[in-house]
């Protein structure tokens, strides 16, 4: 018997998402190939593929948006249902999985929000609020011995504040 994902010509995409912990149904809905053969290609075919690390925020931003994309592909079957190159229906709508990949939508989404968010002011030279807030309370803590620094610096980040 041939197998669908090794012939499969997004075989390493769905090799790289078994091996990231990607679930069978989804990868089945989002390939368009039975379940099962996910589950025998992941037992008897599929090399363990390294997960890459990706560092660069603006690759991150493009990769999460592609999970995005195929987190929508997975709803619109799960509504629908999967069908075969000849209309066969191979799975039928799928509330569970629909609810599943709006979820994952939603995750990245706030993801790439906060992402976006760290992006721009890594960009601009800011620093976030709770590394501002820490720093603020580090400064002002060692400053405890020397009450006129102390006076000086908390007027100086009102003034910054205001």
């Amino acid at each position: 018997m041939i197998c669908p994902i090794c012939n499969h010509a997004d075989r390493t995409d769905i090799e790289t998402r078994l091996s990231a912990g990607e679930g069978h149904r989804v990868l089945a809905a989002m390939f368009m190939v039975p379940v099962n053969s996910i589950a025998l290609h992941q037992k008897e075919h599929s090399a363990q593929v390294a997960v890459q690390i990706v560092t660069s925020p603006s690759r991150t931003l493009l990769d999460l948006e592609r999970v995005e994309l195929d987190a929508w592909v997975v709803v619109k079957m799960a509504k629908e249902g999967v069908f075969d190159q000849h209309g066969k229906m191979i799975a039928a709508p799928d509330a569970k999985l629909m609810l599943a990949g709006l979820d994952q939508v939603r995750k990245t989404k706030e993801t790439q929000v906060k992402l976006a968010k760290e992006l721009a002011m890594f960009k601009a030279g800011m620093v976030p609020r709770e590394a501002f807030d820490r720093l603020t309370s580090l400064i002002q803590v060692a400053l405890e011995p020397f009450p006129e620094a102390l006076r000086a610096v908390q007027e100086a980040m009102a003034e910054v504040e205001a």
